[in-house]
């Protein structure tokens, strides 16, 4: 197989008035490391016949791996320019001498309808679609997109950052099945000790569901329960973090909102003492790692994940966008309530993890609405913080089983998502030669 990789998101490493691409080609290390395929106990063997190149091939087909944002705007982008390269590409495209899978790491912007799509079909008019495919970083509903006439594989991209915690154990470079693990180790070490703090809770971004998780737990009296962090990376820093006000917040559903009505003046005022805080980041892009500390330190986990409700509720279907936050959980045998969008922790059994009913009550993940959800959800964090630490030191070690089970299962799971991903590129190459 022969593969270009671009990429409208990594910096520039040419001229950008050369005669390129609107951005840039990369070399086969970038490919492999961006797309976390650099591992060799995840990448698949198919991999050794390919041919990653930064120059287009003359007669040979070809795939491109096209990082982008917004496949709509790329396509644009590459037929304005007019140079030599686009218009190759253009031509190999209606020729069927290449397709391109854009890789997209983030939550698309497109829906779910035909006419969530007509900004990218109007770009590549005169273009058989089956020339297109994508990858999103997010799953949903297998029949989401049976009325676009595209090529689609969803996958969880955000699960790789829990695996460099596990670089380290030889079990994770095991093909063969699961061995004795460093982190199953130190799991046992901490059976004799209590551990320091009822939960923990990281919350980067700015979010409506996180600033009332803060709010919440001023108000009742649970901050000193548990070891967390409130909008302290970079990100809160270039969106105002520091000029943050409660009293007049910008919220995602609900326009401004004036927290103090809810929470009372003397909440918010303490919030607005508080952030942004931080208890170990140093450093751009540590949350993309893991910190195994404070996760050995506590008994459950505060999951507040990218997506929770507005401009989701009442829609269907609502997207399912699975990230680091519960990957490291399930690295670290961390049980977690999770603050999401409906039926997050169905999918993820059906991936074949285990939740945590009885011992946690998850009844909020059928519920429709971020509302609905939200008053479960605080009252089973409510529930859990009041009990002792003796007491969720018994039903912590109770789970031990589905903690060790979602441990083992992790690497599998990740073994399997970047099979499918070389899988649908590999059948985009294929249909190119069988036509």
């Amino acid at each position: 197989m022969n593969l270009v990789f671009m990429s409208d998101t990594l910096a520039p490493n040419r001229n950008e008035d050369a005669d390129l691409l609107p951005y840039n080609s990369y070399y086969s290390e970038v490919f492999f490391e961006y797309t976390r395929l650099n591992n060799d106990w995840i990448r698949d063997k198919l991999w050794d016949d390919v041919n990653i190149t930064e120059e287009l091939p003359k007669t040979e087909k070809y795939v491109i791996v096209w990082d982008t944002f917004d496949s709509a705007v790329t396509m644009e982008k590459m037929i304005s320019r007019n140079t030599s390269v686009s218009k190759k590409i253009l031509s190999d495209l209606k020729e069927s001498k290449c397709s391109i899978v854009f890789f997209l790491t983030d939550l698309s912007w497109q829906g779910f309808n035909k006419e969530d799509w007509e900004d990218f079909y109007t770009a590549v008019k005169g273009i058989d679609l089956k020339r297109f495919y994508f990858l999103f970083d997010e799953q949903v509903i297998n029949d989401d997109f049976k009325d676009i006439d595209l090529g689609f594989n969803v996958f969880t991209e955000r699960s790789w950052p829990a695996h460099y915690t596990l670089r380290s154990d030889n079990w994770a470079r095991s093909q063969d099945g699961y061995q004795p693990s460093l982190l199953l180790s130190l799991l046992e070490n901490t059976r004799g000790y209590y551990r320091q703090f009822k939960y923990c809770t990281h919350n980067n971004n700015i979010k409506d569901h996180r600033v009332e998780l803060l709010l919440f737990l001023i108000k009742n009296d649970l901050l000193d329960d548990g070891l967390w962090s409130w909008f302290g990376g970079n990100e809160p820093i270039e969106q105002g973090v520091n000029q943050l006000d409660f009293a007049n917040f910008e919220s995602v559903g609900y326009g401004k909102v004036d927290y103090t009505v809810e929470y009372g003046k003397e909440v918010v005022d303490i919030a607005h003492n508080l952030v942004p805080y931080t208890h170990d980041y140093k450093v751009d892009g540590l949350q993309d790692y893991l910190n195994m500390i404070p996760y050995f330190n506590s008994y459950f986990n505060i999951v507040t994940e990218s997506c929770w409700g507005p401009g989701y509720d009442n829609t269907h279907p609502q997207k399912i966008h699975i990230t680091e936050k519960v990957w490291k959980c399930m690295t670290t045998f961390q049980p977690f309530v999770l603050i999401s969008n409906k039926n997050n922790l169905k999918k993820i059994r059906e991936w074949g993890f285990k939740t945590f009913h009885p011992y946690i009550d998850e009844s909020y993940d059928e519920l429709d609405t971020y509302k609905e959800r939200k008053v479960l959800l605080e009252k089973e964090i409510e529930r859990l913080c009041n009990m002792t630490i003796k007491e969720l030191d018994e039903w912590y070690w109770s789970m031990q089983d589905i903690l060790i089970h979602n441990h083992k299962h992790y690497v599998k799971f990740m073994k399997y998502q970047y099979s499918g991903v070389t899988d649908f590129i590999n059948t985009a190459y294929n249909n190119l030669n069988e036509e």
